[in-house]
């Protein structure tokens, strides 16, 4: 549970995939199927099959951004490290033992020790041009 302006707000579990033919990012999974090594994936109405290669599945961290923007790993989040200084874009990153961290060229952090203080800007699939910034 996320505070949010003084209100609680529930993320619960949820997907998103990166479909690679298509070049296209689903975020409206609601639920997965694993046959063997395909997927079959129901979102926004539409239940389509794809092979566990032709995509990427991010889940989201359970965590929102100042916005109230749900956080999913493959996010870029952009934050100044304090007032004075220019905004810095980050990776969303999940590493060992599960935790999510915002990594940059400079530096990096844990995700829960700022997450309020980030806004999401776009993904790694469809803007990685931000993280040259």
């Amino acid at each position: 549970m996320q505070r949010k302006n003084g209100r609680s707000v529930v993320v619960l579990l949820r997907f998103r995939a990166w479909l690679k033919k298509e070049q296209k990012m689903d975020n409206e999974i609601d639920h997965i199927s694993w046959l063997e090594d395909e997927l079959y994936c129901i979102g926004d109405g539409i239940t389509y099959m794809v092979s566990a290669e032709d995509l990427v599945l991010m889940q989201s961290t359970a965590m929102v951004d100042r916005d109230g923007r749900i956080i999913f790993e493959g996010d870029i989040v952009k934050m100044s490290k304090d007032v004075y200084s220019d905004p810095t874009y980050y990776e969303v990153v999940r590493h060992r033992g599960g935790a999510y961290r915002l990594e940059s060229k400079q530096h990096g952090c844990e995700l829960w020790l700022r997450h309020t203080d980030c806004e999401v800007v776009g993904n790694v699939y469809e803007n990685k041009e931000l993280l040259d910034a």
